[in-house]
């Protein structure tokens, strides 16, 4: 050791060495500099999309994202599974809340520490006083374990009342946009008599079967459906990958686990292993304005040895999950090309790691594959976003609960509408479905008419049977009592909500059919019953339409900001390319038409 720190003060010494190094480091700063990327594209190429044709900072979309997920998950008192589908309207309303916060920033509408306080106090406090311990467990435990487990973000309490207090300021702007909300009297007496007159109704469903059993779909209708909904047939991109999976399993080390390591996790996250007795997530924090939850239980904590097991194995595959993560980088930093242009195969470098890398086939977002237990989606999107060409056709880590997987585009066949031919069988049962669907609504279309006709209620059984229907009495009800025990309650009371007695409702398609209803009665509410519940009806009213409202107004917002997410712009600039290589072409051609002209005279 003595003769290396010997060797290594006689080579920083040596100032020829200090020379070469500091022109080395020269060069290398001005080559790198002349190739630092815009801050700007940098910001582009990331963000999410734009408003008022700048890019939207991408940490400002996912905190408006985190917001709503936390909302969506306060509201309805358990962790809510992030489908695509799900996500693709969180991230719907994540914008308008964005534009909306910037709203009341340019508003200056502030929320003040007390105004947080109150609301943390009013929905958590015991016997009239603040329960800390019961706030921090709710939201470092109970909330924070839905937010991880689906965004992978923990939540905090600086998180959660800055969330707080967003929703305090989106309330005093939605409470500007409602003072411009007028509810007029007729509004309020129409809500009254829709709610507590008294109807009677009759009413029957036509089912698939009574449209006909002889309705004849010939090819010819097949491709006229066809040409209709293309859109519907339209074929999904589809992939297909080399992968090398690196399970969690195999990088297991329990033993490693130290009781020194179990005491710091367990002194570290007290607040997890906490325990509360009124454990119940729903309803204990919904918005600033409701009234308190019930007082939470005084919190305790588990023993360390009841957890001791638990944290060993937490630690454990948190290690396993690093080291297999390490191993897949491992395999990324092998496959780049070098700088004489060669690069390793897939399974070469998998090889040189003792891997073996295996064979998707083509597959699709809609198209499960067997083998991938658990993160298709992140799976599929990583496989979709890989290009073939020497930089691009292999992927950074994938982590997934059981493993974490490297992957290697095989092939790519981009989405297309087919033609006729290759979905035939697909579509001529469709379309059999579709006519069978418009006999159907075209036969409820001439019994409501036929219904209309009559000029007698003791008419209705009568026209009914005609058409091969029994009809059924509802017996009086009231829409605000609800109608019980009909299985098509809802649909009725919706149909018949502003129909005069001797009137038939416009149809309403269910799962089952389309159902045909008629007043046979409908006797006025007592008016002066109004006043003791105008108020509250006012209320409701206006409600409804002040969300309506404000949710049109965001949209508004986001229209006035010319707002675009990524894939808008991204498609729109290889329409702009693909144009103006159109254009390009299209003028090649002229110029050559020109230049042969006079030779053809």
């Amino acid at each position: 050791m003595t003769m290396l720190i010997t060797k290594f003060q006689r080579l920083i010494q040596n100032k020829i060495l200090w020379v070469v190094f500091m022109l080395l480091v020269i060069i290398s700063f001005v080559f790198w500099g002349t190739q630092t990327p815009d801050p700007d594209d940098f910001a582009s190429q990331t963000s999410p999309g734009e408003l008022y044709g700048k890019p939207v900072p991408v940490e400002e979309f996912f905190l408006a994202r985190f917001s709503v997920y936390v909302g969506l998950v306060l509201q309805s008192g358990q962790a809510i599974s992030l489908s695509r589908d799900i996500l693709t309207e969180v991230d719907k309303i994540a914008w308008k809340r964005l534009i909306s916060l910037r709203k009341t920033r340019e508003l200056g509408i502030t929320v003040g520490e007390d105004e947080i306080r109150e609301a943390l106090e009013q929905n958590f406090s015991t016997d009239g006083e603040f329960d800390y311990q019961a706030y921090t467990a709710f939201v470092t435990r109970d909330l924070s374990s839905a937010t991880l487990s689906q965004l992978g973000v923990q939540m905090t309490r600086k998180r959660f009342e800055h969330h707080l207090a967003e929703e305090i300021a989106l309330s005093k702007l939605r409470q500007m946009i409602s003072q411009t909300t007028l509810i007029s009297p007729y509004e309020v007496e129409r809500e009254f008599n829709g709610s507590f007159d008294e109807f009677n109704i009759g009413y029957a469903l036509l089912r698939p079967g009574d449209a006909g059993d002889d309705l004849d779909v010939t090819e010819e209708d097949a491709r006229d459906f066809f040409a209709a909904n293309k859109e519907q047939f339209k074929l999904a991109e589809q992939v297909s990958v080399k992968y090398v999976k690196f399970p969690v399993d195999d990088y297991l080390d329990p033993d490693a686990v130290t009781p020194e390591h179990i005491q710091s996790y367990y002194d570290t996250n007290l607040d997890q292993f906490s325990v509360i007795n009124s454990n119940s997530l729903a309803g204990t924090f919904v918005a600033a304005t409701n009234t308190p939850a019930t007082a939470a239980d005084p919190v305790t904590y588990r023993d360390l040895d009841e957890v001791s097991d638990e944290i060993r194995e937490k630690l454990a595959l948190e290690a396993a999950a690093f080291k297999a993560l390490e191993k897949a980088n491992n395999l990324v930093y092998l496959l780049p090309t070098d700088r004489d242009g060669n690069a390793p195969e897939f399974e070469e470098a998998a090889k040189s790691m003792n891997m073996k890398s295996q064979s998707t086939g083509l597959f699709s977002e809609s198209l499960d594959l067997p083998e991938i237990v658990y993160g298709f989606n992140e799976f599929f999107d990583t496989a979709s976003q890989l290009f073939p060409n020497d930089d691009e056709y292999f992927s950074n880590p994938v982590p997934a609960e059981d493993g974490v997987y490297v992957l290697a585009l095989e092939k790519r066949v981009e989405p297309r509408i087919p033609t006729f031919i290759e979905v035939q069988d697909e579509v001529m049962p469709l379309a059999r479905i579709e006519a069978q669907r418009k006999a159907l609504r075209d036969r409820a279309a001439e019994l409501s008419a036929a219904l209309n006709e009559v000029s007698s209620t003791n008419e209705v059984a009568d026209i009914f049977s005609e058409f091969g229907l029994t009809v059924t009495d509802t017996g009086p009800f009231t829409v605000g009592a609800g109608l019980t025990n009909e299985v098509f309650a809802q649909a009725i009371t919706r149909a018949v909500y502003d129909r005069n007695k001797g009137e038939a409702a416009e149809p309403i398609e269910t799962q089952d059919g389309i159902l045909v209803s008629f007043v046979l009665d409908r006797k006025p509410a007592d008016p002066s019953e109004l006043l003791a519940v105008e108020a509250d009806i006012t209320r409701l009213l206006g409600t409804q339409i002040s969300t309506r409202l404000f949710s049109d107004w965001q949209t508004q917002l986001l229209a006035d900001a010319n707002f675009r997410t990524q894939e808008e712009i991204f498609n729109a600039t290889d329409t702009e390319q693909e144009s103006s290589e159109d254009g390009a072409d299209e003028s090649d051609t002229n110029s050559e038409g020109t230049e042969s002209e006079p030779e053809a005279t």
